[in-house]
C-alpha cells in the first residue's frame, strides 16, 4: 500500500511524462514482492554511491557550479538520484532553461519517489524534465511547451550515476541531444505556424466537412499494389510506367507531381497534399482534377481543397481542434496519418491503412540529379524556376547505381526516416524506380518489367469504383456539420466568458485576483475540451511567449505560478481568446450562410 505522499507524486509523474510512468508503473508491479526495508536499505545504498557518505552538499554544489551559464539552453544529466543535484543545478542556471535527465532505471525513479523528499519538488519543477532510457524517443515526443525557447543543449555528467550504467549512457545521450534538439526545432514551427494553422483547419472544415471519415478505407485494397509519384527529377523517365500501371496499381500522387502526371494523361485515383503554405495549390492551379480523390490534413492550404469539393477526405492527425471534435461527434478514433517531412510519408502510411501489400516508388529520388536539377521537369517548381541548386554547396551520398549523388540537408533528413517507416512496415514490399536516386534501405531497386509484374501479381481492384463507392457511404453532409455548428457554438460561448474573466485578471488588484481566477479555474474544470482548444491558434503563440520570457509553463489557473506572471499570461491569453472568438463568429456565419443556400 503506498502512502498518500508517493500516489500523488505519481499522478504528477502520469501526468508531465506518461511514457516514463507506464515504465515505472511496470516496474511497482514486477517488485511487488519486495520487502519495503530491503527497499529502503538498497535505496540508501545508491544515494551513497551517487553522493558519497562525507558531504553530499559539497558535492552536488560544486557539480552544478561547474555547469556553463547559458540561457535557453538544455542541461542533459544522468541519473536522477535523490534528486538533490538536479534541484542544485536548476538553482545556478537561468530561469529560461531546462534540466533533461535521463534515468536507465524504472525503478530507481519508483525509489527515489518512495524514500526521497527532493523528488516531488523536482517533478513539479517546470523547469525539469525526466526521460527514461527505456523509451526516450516517445518520452520527448511528448514534450511540447517544456521545450519552448530552447536553441541549445549540451551535455552535463553526473559522473557518480552515469558509471553505474556507462555502456547505455555513451551510446545514447549525444543521439538524445539529437531527437531533442529536432523536437524543439518542431514546436518552434508549431507556434510559428499556429494561427495559420487554426485558420486553415476552419477554413477547410466548412469546405470539407467531417462526413468522409478516412477510417472507411481501412484494408479497402488489401493484397493490393500502390504507385507513390513523388516529383523527383526520374519521375520523367516512368511516365511510360505509369501510363501502363493504370488500372493495375492505386496510383497516389503528391502534390508536386501532380501536373507532370496530368499532362501526359495519367489517371491518379489519389492525390495527397499536407503543406498549410499557399505555395501547396500550385499543384492543382490550372490542371484538371475531376475524379481524383484529395487525401489532405485540416491544415493545407484551403486553397488546395478547392479544387476538389465533395471529393476531399480531411485528416485529424496532429490536430487537436479536430481530434477534439471527431471525439464529440462520436467519430472513431482515426490513426495518426499525416507523416512529418515529407509528404511521401503520410502516402506509405495511407498504403498500410489500405491493406496495401506492395508500394513501388516512383519518382522518390531523395536526392538531386547529378546536375543540381531538383524535381521533374513539368512539376511546378520548374515552372517557377526554382528547380536548379549548386552542387558545389550540398553533400553526397550513394545512388542505386552505386554512384554519388547530391542531397539537400532536409532530404537527408527525410531519407533517413522514410527508411524508419518502412522498418514500421514490414508486411509491405517497397520498390524503388528511380535508378540515380538515393539508395533507400529496406526498397531495392527494380526495373519497369518488374514493377508490372509485382503489380500484375497483387490483388486487382476496380480503385475508382470503390474509392465511389466508399464516399458514397459517408455520414449525410448537412446532419454533421450541423453537429459541428452546435459545438462551435458553445465554444463561442466559453470564450466570451472567458474573455471577461481574462479582462477583469488584466486590470484587478492583487486582492482580487484569487477570486477571479478561482472563476477562471472552475470554468476551465467544468470545460476542459473548450480550455484544451483554447490553447490553439494565436492563443498558443502569445502563451509561448510568456512561457521563452519567463521560463514557467504553468497556466494561470495553477495555484503555484507567482502572481506577478499573472497579468503577462493573462494579457496573453485575452489576446489569443479574441483572435480565436473572431474566427469562430467567422465560422458559424459562413454555415449560417451556406446552410440558407
Amino acid at each position: 500500500m503506498l502512502d498518500a505522499q508517493t500516489e500523488q507524486t505519481l499522478q504528477t509523474l502520469a501526468t508531465r511524462f506518461p511514457s516514463v510512468f507506464s515504465e515505472v508503473k511496470s516496474a511497482i508491479q514486477s517488485g511487488s514482492s519486495l520487502n519495503p526495508e530491503q527497499q529502503r536499505l538498497d535505496f540508501q545504498k545508491y544515494q551513497q554511491i551517487a553522493y558519497g557518505e562525507h558531504n553530499p552538499d559539497l558535492l552536488c554544489s560544486q557539480w552544478a557550479d561547474s555547469a556553463p551559464n547559458q540561457e535557453h539552453h538544455i542541461y542533459l544529466t544522468t541519473g536522477i538520484g535523490n534528486g538533490r543535484h538536479i534541484l542544485n543545478l536548476l538553482e545556478k542556471v537561468p530561469t529560461t532553461s531546462r534540466v533533461v535527465a535521463v534515468e536507465t532505471d524504472a525503478g530507481r525513479i519508483f525509489n527515489a519517489i518512495q524514500y526521497s523528499s527532493s523528488i516531488d519538488t523536482l517533478i513539479n519543477d517546470p523547469r525539469f524534465i525526466l526521460l527514461g532510457l527505456f523509451n526516450y524517443r516517445q518520452g520527448i515526443n511528448e514534450l511540447n511547451q517544456e521545450l519552448v525557447g530552447i536553441d541549445s543543449a549540451s551535455i552535463h555528467l553526473f559522473a557518480p550515476l552515469y558509471e553505474l550504467d556507462p555502456q547505455l549512457y555513451s551510446r545514447v545521450l549525444n543521439i538524445i541531444l539529437t531527437q531533442l534538439s529536432t523536437r524543439w526545432n518542431q514546436i518552434r514551427t508549431d507556434v510559428e505556424n499556429a494561427a495559420s494553422l487554426f485558420e486553415n483547419t476552419l477554413s477547410n472544415l466548412i469546405k470539407v466537412g467531417i462526413n468522409h471519415d478516412i477510417n472507411r478505407f481501412s484494408q479497402s485494397f488489401d493484397g493490393g499494389c500502390l504507385a507513390l509519384v513523388a516529383a523527383g527529377p526520374s519521375l520523367d523517365k516512368n511516365l511510360a510506367l505509369l501510363q501502363t500501371l493504370q488500372g493495375k496499381a492505386l496510383i497516389a500522387v503528391v502534390n508536386s507531381a501532380y501536373p507532370t502526371i496530368k499532362a501526359h494523361n495519367i489517371h491518379a485515383d489519389i492525390t495527397v497534399a499536407v503543406d498549410p503554405k499557399p505555395a501547396t495549390e500550385d499543384g492543382y492551379s490550372n490542371t484538371e482534377t475531376t475524379d481524383t480523390l484529395l487525401i489532405a490534413p485540416y491544415v493545407v492550404y484551403p486553397g488546395v481543397t478547392d479544387h476538389f469539393s465533395a471529393r476531399t477526405i480531411g485528416l485529424s492527425s496532429h490536430n487537436p481542434f479536430m481530434s477534439v471534435l471527431r471525439k464529440v461527434l462520436g467519430f472513431k478514433e482515426e490513426p495518426n496519418i499525416v507523416g512529418d517531412g515529407t509528404v511521401s510519408i503520410t502516402v506509405a502510411n495511407l498504403a498500410a491503412l489500405f491493406g496495401c501489400k506492395t508500394v513501388l516508388l516512383i519518382g522518390q529520388d531523395l536526392a538531386l540529379a547529378s546536375t543540381g536539377q531538383t524535381h521533374s521537369g513539368l512539376s511546378h517548381y520548374a515552372k517557377s524556376h526554382s528547380n536548379q541548386k549548386d552542387t558545389r554547396l550540398l553533400d553526397w551520398v550513394e545512388n542505386n547505381q552505386g554512384n554519388r549523388v547530391p542531397i539537400e540537408q532536409k532530404l537527408k533528413a527525410y531519407l533517413k526516416t522514410f527508411e524508419e517507416v518502412i522498418a514500421h512496415y514490414p508486411q509491405i514490399r517497397f520498390y524503388n524506380l528511380s535508378e540515380e536516386g538515393a539508395k533507400i534501405k529496406g526498397a531495392p531497386l527494380i526495373d519497369s518489367d518488374q514493377a508490372l509484374k509485382f503489380a500484375s501479381e497483387s490483388i486487382s481492384y476496380a480503385y475508382h469504383e470503390v474509392i465511389n463507392e466508399k464516399l458514397s457511404q459517408s455520414l449525410p453532409a448537412d446532419k454533421v456539420n450541423y453537429g459541428i455548428y452546435l459545438f462551435m457554438e458553445k465554444f463561442e460561448q466559453f470564450l466570451r466568458d472567458s474573455i471577461e474573466d481574462l479582462l477583469k485578471l488584466v486590470i484587478s488588484k492583487k486582492n482580487d485576483l484569487e477570486n477571479v481566477r478561482n472563476r477562471l479555474q472552475k470554468r476551465f474544470d467544468d470545460h476542459p475540451t473548450f480550455a484544451s482548444l483554447g490553447m490553439e491558434g494565436e492563443t498558443k503563440k502569445r502563451y509561448y511567449e510568456v512561457i521563452q520570457k519567463t521560463g514557467n509553463w504553468k497556466l494561470i489557473t495553477d495555484q503555484d505560478i507567482p502572481v506577478e506572471a499573472i497579468s503577462d499570461q493573462a494579457e496573453a491569453l485575452l489576446d489569443g481568446y479574441c483572435y480565436q472568438l473572431k474566427h469562430i463568429i467567422a465560422w458559424i456565419k459562413a454555415y449560417q450562410l451556406s446552410s440558407q443556400n
